[in-house]
């Protein structure tokens, strides 16, 4: 899964990218802040505080967003979650 994020601190029109990368880019899916996702706040914070493992970022991660699997068949996937800022390290 070829994955980019959009990061922000909320109200920055983040949603506004949801629908316009998805509507314009053909082999994209851009989903804002999917479910589950405010979890992952809490995993940031944890993270950047060295309690939890980049493994179990990514364990949760990608069993969070397995049920977009099919969605996300060969396209590029960009997610808009400001509750990702410390996973990212993880993730990449």
């Amino acid at each position: 899964m070829n994955i980019a994020f959009i990061l922000s601190t909320g109200r920055t029109g983040t949603q506004f990218f949801e629908s316009y990368l998805t509507q314009t880019c053909e082999k994209t899916i851009c989903l804002h802040e999917p479910k589950p996702s405010r979890i992952f706040r809490i995993y940031s914070n944890l993270f950047l505080n060295s309690h939890i493992s980049e493994d179990f970022i990514c364990k949760q991660f990608f069993g969070a967003r397995k049920k977009y699997e099919k969605k996300l068949h060969k396209k590029q996937y960009v997610e808009s979650n400001n509750f990702m800022f410390g996973c990212i390290r993880a993730l990449n």
